[in-house]
């Protein structure tokens, strides 16, 4: 999706690349926790695109205990090191144990959003965009049961599928722009 000339520069512990651009988000949980003294926990969302598809959406399993059912971009929480060693690592790490898809290049954060859940903690969640290799995407079926491509908010509409506001509000921004980018290439 991203149009962007940046040339990759840098590699993660996993072996994906991302340019100079994403370097501040190259960072260890601890780094993270300690300048954002608030926040108790930290999580990543792959945002996936395919060029005639769109964006990958998958379903929460139904006896998931947070958000069952809703569906959701892959991702999930950081872990510290040696696990993670940074935010991207995390992002790969999840994409991976969550679809199967190996991803070989992140190309740029859509930012992040804070919110508190319902234990009271703050979490913080960064959103990233990432290539993949081609391959099918394998669920881990214990987590999640659902697959969606959608090329607008509405196919989420018309598959009436729950999705929670925080998600909401970053696949409308996904999605816009990727069809901006779709648009800008036909021309």
């Amino acid at each position: 999706m991203a149009t962007q000339d940046e040339t990759p520069s840098h590699t993660t512990t996993s072996g994906a690349t991302y340019p100079p651009s994403l370097l501040a988000y190259a960072l260890p949980l601890s780094t993270l926790l300690s300048t954002h003294p608030h926040i108790t926990s930290c999580v990543v969302g792959g945002f996936i695109f395919h060029p005639t598809r769109g964006l990958l959406l998958i379903r929460r399993a139904i006896d998931e205990a947070a958000f069952p059912g809703y569906w959701e971009v892959p991702g999930g929480g950081v872990e510290a090191p040696p696990t993670d060693a940074t935010l991207l690592d995390a992002v790969v790490r999840e994409v991976w144990e969550e679809t199967g898809l190996k991803v070989t290049r992140l190309l740029r954060c859509f930012g992040c959003v804070e919110f508190q859940g319902r234990s009271g903690r703050w979490w913080r969640k960064w959103n990233f965009e990432v290539e993949v290799e081609e391959g099918e995407v394998k669920l881990e079926e214990r987590e999640h049961d659902g697959v969606l491509w959608v090329r607008g908010w509405e196919d989420v509409v018309r598959e009436k599928c729950l999705v929670s506001s925080g998600m909401e509000s970053a696949v409308r921004e996904a999605l816009g722009i990727w069809k901006e980018e779709q648009l800008e290439r036909s021309n």
